[in-house]
């Protein structure tokens, strides 16, 4: 019946925290907390929605709708940062995987957004090229699926735990 699952971090200073029956496995990596690339997206979005406003309202006491058009994409350049920077500071990833499907959810504030696929199609977990930054490739765990984008998540957290991670959810489809 209901087996109680078995629930562990593998390290003491983890974002990750693990949870383990024989048919289901699944990872929550906590929010990234204020660190260099949150206060990067953080400014980002600031500057972003500064210059967006200012040329807005610089434009307004001209005639014609010239600079207004010209703010729209820096204010949604801003708005995708400030996006990306509460992610950073609140968000979850929760990642599960069961005998039929796997399930990618990230949650911020209370709004799930979710990506399903099934485990017959998976090919492989690997490490993989999440994003590039100035031309660096920066690794996270990867899905490869049959007819379908992969799966990418956890960019944030260090090789040994994207490792550790990569070899939980091997072994836990070869038992």
């Amino acid at each position: 019946m209901g087996q109680s699952p078995r629930v562990w971090n593998e390290f003491e200073w983890t974002q990750v925290e693990g949870s383990l029956t024989q048919d289901e496995i699944g990872f929550r990596i906590q929010s990234h907390g204020f660190r260099g690339m949150t206060v990067f997206f953080m400014l980002i979005s600031f500057g972003f929605s500064f210059a967006g406003f200012t040329i807005f309202f610089a434009s307004m006491s001209t005639t014609g709708l010239g600079g207004e058009i010209f703010a729209i994409p820096f204010l949604v350049g801003g708005a995708v940062n400030f996006v990306l920077f509460l992610f950073m500071l609140k968000g979850t990833t929760t990642f599960n995987m069961n005998r039929q499907g796997i399930t990618l959810s990230r949650t911020l504030f209370g709004v799930t957004k979710s990506k399903t696929r099934l485990v017959s199609d998976l090919q492989s977990i690997e490490s993989m090229v999440v994003y590039r930054m100035n031309k660096q490739p920066r690794h996270g765990v990867g899905l490869k699926f049959n007819n379908a984008k992969p799966l990418k998540f956890g960019v944030t957290l260090s090789s040994v735990e994207q490792n550790w991670m990569i070899s939980e959810m091997s072994q836990f489809l070869q038992r």
